[in-house]
């Protein structure tokens, strides 16, 4: 899946956007994403919208923010959007 962020760097030259979310090479995350008019996929809620995956290190279990294990976080969401009204 391929994400568009506002800002970027060319021949070190650069722009940053404050509250977009900002990603690193190889970084496992969790975004919560929408198209926008052009088609194109942008994390919802700016940098709020992204959630960075750790491992714990004494039992290797994946952690959402280093405090949440992400089995429980995907559980809260998808409970979470069960108890949403259906659109018509």
């Amino acid at each position: 899946m391929t994400i568009a962020t506002p800002g970027g760097e060319v021949d070190g030259v650069g722009e940053l956007y404050s509250h977009s979310a900002r990603f690193a090479k190889d970084e496992q995350v969790v975004v919560f994403a929408e198209k926008d008019k052009q088609g194109r996929f942008r994390v919802s809620g700016g940098h709020e919208g992204k959630f960075t995956v750790s491992k714990d290190e004494a039992s290797g279990i994946p952690l959402v923010s280093n405090s949440k294990r992400l089995e429980d976080f995907k559980t809260e969401i998808r409970n979470s959007l069960k108890a949403q009204p259906k659109k018509p």
